[in-house]
């Protein structure tokens, strides 16, 4: 299955950092998978996890905005998970 993650995220590079990357690596993500959208203002706090091999891409400011440019950023027929910037686990309750 082909799938992408979409991290919507504010002026929090550290948390992001300290909380879902560090999560999805846990879980052996490949980088090339996880795209950050930022506000443009934003770009030169984040650019740097492009060298780790993520990608960060330039979204709208507010929440709902910029989860409206996710959902634009991406074709319709692709799996698209979408998380919070400050995701450290999930738990996974009543699969059999």
């Amino acid at each position: 299955m082909v799938y992408n993650i979409a991290i919507p995220s504010h002026k929090r590079l550290d948390v992001l950092k300290r909380c879902t990357l560090s999560f999805l690596d846990r879980h052996g993500i490949p980088h090339s998978k996880i795209y950050i959208f930022v506000a443009e203002e934003e770009l030169t706090d984040y650019i740097t996890l492009e060298s780790e091999g993520y990608n960060v891409c330039i979204g709208d400011k507010g929440i709902h905005k910029q989860r409206e440019a996710i959902s634009n950023y991406f074709d319709e027929d692709e799996y698209l998970v979408s998380i919070d910037d400050d995701v450290n686990d999930m738990i996974v309750y009543g699969v059999s």
